[in-house]
């Protein structure tokens, strides 16, 4: 995994490990850290079990109060949104609350939007890791689902495999 100057290299054993080093990387090793189990990664926590939203941001984001303008709109869906692979249906979910930031849209709080920000909210709370797919356990295949959320749509597909860890 890498962004901008930031990488995180994972491997099976010591002996892959030191191969993937070994790539021609020029490292400053004050700033590295070497053989770790786990580390928080721009905003997650990665592991050998997977991936998980790093814990104070979560909380940071549980503590907000429901936005009082667009712009609290705007950046209440912006700190989701990072996180919105743990959140099934995001977009459909955070809908209303989009649709409050739309150019000619009157800012206008009701029990939708509530319902919308008190349910993305929360179920940032849920700890949920997502886990690296096992290219030896077989896939399930597709599945396809549609979910009407309020009065949205939204429609999605995803491969399982049954046993995770």
């Amino acid at each position: 995994m890498h962004y901008i100057d930031d990488i995180l290299i994972f491997s099976d054993s010591l002996e892959q490990h030191f191969h993937h080093l070994q790539t021609g990387l020029k490292l400053k090793l004050k700033k590295c850290s070497f053989l770790q189990k786990e580390t928080p990664f721009l905003g997650f926590h990665v592991s050998n079990k997977g991936v998980q939203a790093e814990e104070s941001k979560i909380e940071a984001i549980h503590s907000l109060s429901p936005p009082a303008s667009v712009h609290e709109v705007r950046s209440f869906i912006g700190m989701c949104s990072f996180y919105r692979r743990f959140i099934p249906n995001f977009s459909g979910i955070a809908k209303p609350l989009i649709n409050l930031t739309k150019k000619h849209a009157r800012f206008r709080w009701d029990p939708l939007h509530e319902k919308a920000f008190q349910f993305l909210r929360d179920s940032l709370t849920v700890v949920l890791l997502l886990v690296y797919p096992n290219p030896n356990k077989p896939w399930q295949g597709a599945i396809s689902i549609t979910l009407k959320f309020w009065n949205f749509y939204s429609s999605g597909a995803s491969r399982l495999q049954r046993e995770l860890l």
